[in-house]
């Protein structure tokens, strides 16, 4: 079960661990130049994220590694309104599909009866229920999000030790993950135009629900911006440390289980249209260690190292 959860945890450091913006560049680049900030303009949109996290754990030494592979794909629907007269917009996302692959698990919520052949199914209900309505002001800030609450509590409805579980999850997470689905380009973009070839480097501390309190030191390049039918369209790539300290609890059935340390390395990019600010890709590849602290029995902890490989791909497409 450890193996598994944490799994999943790693999917989502791409959203909760990216760089803070860059006050400047270290070079600026050739010219011309652009200001690169990320923007929804008021449309529908499908925005898809998939997942794959091999983790290999040697339980003890007198035990062989055992290696799992998880892959995950999460598919939603996002319409943004046209702003107020404050220049606030709102916006709806709808999960629309789960599709998941695990050792003994095979779930696409595509399939009704998939759904119903495992106990994961109970728990992805409630997401393909839920809606997230969001306000954005006009620099891309995000104000306020309603939604997620109600989806944690539903989840918590499968039994007694899911609600104990979802109201830790609740509680730890918020709304921080979906904050930062909102934010995948703004993080990694410097906070003056900049050209071709430009360079700037961000390092920043910051907690984080579940795996703690993360320390970032990142590079990022602008590498290309090309002229398009649509606009400029600039592509960023970056490489990243990423370290933790340890997380809260995310143990079930009374055993406790926490995040006690993450290193890793990333490296990816993104692509937005310079001129919209729309992104239309954000992956990112990482690799590195991860420690588990297992409770046991007599109130000793455990802490397991797994070797982790992430690779994770976010694309977003205009419908309309």
């Amino acid at each position: 079960m450890a193996v598994g959860k944490t799994a999943a945890v790693v999917s989502i450091v791409l959203a909760v661990a990216a760089p803070c913006l860059a006050e400047k560049p270290d070079s600026p680049g050739a010219e011309p130049r652009v200001l690169l900030r990320q923007n929804f303009p008021p449309g529908k949109y499908r925005m898809q994220q998939a997942t794959e996290t091999q983790q290999t754990v040697a339980p003890s030494p007198d035990l062989p590694p055992m290696t799992v592979k998880v892959t995950q794909e999460l598919t939603s629907e996002v319409t943004v309104s046209k702003p107020d007269a404050k220049g606030i917009k709102k916006m709806v996302l709808a999960f629309s599909r789960v599709k998941m692959s695990a050792p003994g698990l095979e779930m696409d919520s595509t399939d009704p009866a998939s759904l119903e052949k495992t106990p994961m199914g109970e728990i992805f209900k409630p997401i393909l229920k839920t809606k997230v309505v969001m306000l954005v002001d006009e620099k891309g800030r995000t104000l306020s999000i309603k939604g997620l609450d109600a989806m944690w509590d539903e989840m918590g409805k499968t039994s007694p030790r899911m609600s104990r579980f979802t109201q830790k999850m609740k509680k730890q997470m918020g709304d921080h993950m979906m904050r930062q689905m909102l934010g995948l380009g703004n993080e990694m973009v410097p906070a003056k135009p900049v050209g071709v070839g430009a360079v700037w480097h961000v390092k920043t501390a910051q907690e984080v629900p579940i795996i703690g309190k993360a320390t970032v030191a990142s590079e990022c390049e602008l590498a290309t911006l090309e002229r398009t039918a649509a606009g400029r369209v600039a592509t960023i790539r970056f490489t990243a440390d990423l370290k933790t300290t340890g997380g809260g609890d995310m143990g079930m059935g009374g055993v406790p289980l926490k995040i006690s340390r993450m290193d890793l390395k990333q490296a990816g990019q993104i692509v937005m249209n310079a001129d919209t600010g729309m992104v239309s890709e954000h992956t990112v590849n990482q690799k590195g260690k991860l420690g588990m602290a297992v409770g046991g029995p007599n109130g000793q902890q455990q802490e397991i190292i797994s070797n982790i490989v992430n690779k994770t791909k976010t694309t977003i497409t205009r419908l309309d």
